[in-house]
């Protein structure tokens, strides 16, 4: 997949992102593509993989149709707070900034906590 320069990445497999921002729903997918340098700015939500209740999502984002009761390698349980925690470990973060928008409050401080200790803003 060809992602532009300069994106916004809005991480959350539920909620659609704000106009501007390219709509990823996978910590898989969101490495790759910060991996690659094109990302400016990210929103992130920390629960992922709700997929899973009509079956696992594989690495590209697509459904599978086996049911794996959070016990598969699928990687789509991940969340936002494991990208935040590779960001901190490997040091590739956004250009310009990192946000959490999650509605879970012990995830959602648990993510803002490592990108305030740990990000280069």
């Amino acid at each position: 997949m060809c992602y532009p320069r300069g994106m916004n990445l809005w991480l959350d497999d539920l909620r659609t992102p704000p106009h501007g921002w390219t709509w990823i729903r996978s910590v898989a997918e969101a490495q790759r593509v910060l991996l690659a340098g094109e990302v400016e700015h990210a929103s992130l939500d920390h629960d992922l993989g709700h997929g899973c209740e009509g079956g696992c999502w594989d690495d590209s984002g697509d459904v599978t149709v086996q049911r794996c009761g959070k016990a598969c390698a699928c990687g789509c349980h991940a969340t936002g707070y494991d990208l935040t925690k590779w960001m901190a470990e490997t040091g590739i973060w956004p250009r310009l900034s990192c946000r959490v928008h999650s509605a879970n409050p012990a995830g959602a401080l648990s993510m803002q906590a490592t990108i305030n200790r740990y990000a280069p803003y």
